[in-house]
């Protein structure tokens, strides 16, 4: 039987909560114990004992998970649509995996299985960049985001920056910029460039003054 990973998320969690108790628990398992029932006990002692290694391994498996948690929790909302945290939510992890990954204390270790959850990890990331380049060409991903009140104001923001400097008036050429080209890569380079802090003030920044705001920029 296969088991969800955000079952195992949580079991994980729960043990590393009550890492002392379990601990102590094992550890005094064969207590006051004779004959068979000792043996039994030494037994299970053997396979419950967790080294430092695994505890820290369990540790670094639930850093992983807890981006893909928080991304199913915020996908699963039914109050609010959820289109234009598509391309954010999809960056976050992006980033979480590669920071994951840039981790010296995860780069440096040489134990085969965080060489397994290194892979594990690289390959998530592979396939998140597949999905993001996925969404960035999609329609609607990009226009649930654009049209988002509070997203739209960072991207209003930073895309006047970005256009100002680029079709500002050259000496050295007269050309008129392609406008709609130049939107584009601009527009898909803002949502790429949002920090997950950002992306988090984006998402649940509704304040009354933004949002007139961002009307008025609209008129």
């Amino acid at each position: 039987m296969k088991i969800h990973w955000n079952t195992t998320l949580a079991e994980i969690s729960r043990g590393i909560e009550l890492k002392p108790a379990l601990n102590q628990w094992v550890d005094t398992m064969e207590q006051h114990l004779t004959g068979k029932a000792k043996a039994t006990a030494r037994h299970c002692q053997k396979k419950w004992d967790l080294s430092r290694e695994e505890w820290e391994m369990l540790e670094k498996l639930c850093t992983v998970l807890e981006k893909y948690q928080e991304a199913t929790l915020k996908f699963s909302t039914t109050t609010a649509p959820t289109i234009c945290k598509v391309l954010p939510i999809y960056k976050a992890i992006q980033e979480h995996l590669k920071n994951i990954l840039e981790d010296p204390n995860l780069a440096n270790m040489q134990n085969a299985k965080y060489t397994k959850l290194k892979n594990a990890v690289r390959e998530g990331l592979e396939k998140m960049d597949i999905y993001l380049a996925k969404a960035l060409k999609g329609d609607y991903p990009l226009l649930g985001t654009i049209l988002h009140p509070s997203i739209q104001l960072f991207l209003l923001e930073h895309l006047f920056e970005v256009y100002h400097k680029e079709t500002a008036p050259s000496s050295t050429s007269a050309s008129t910029p392609n406008l709609s080209n130049k939107m584009s890569s601009m527009f898909l380079a803002a949502i790429q460039s949002m920090t997950p802090s950002q992306q988090d003030a984006a998402l649940t920044s509704y304040r009354a003054q933004e949002i007139l705001q961002w009307e008025l920029l609209l008129s």
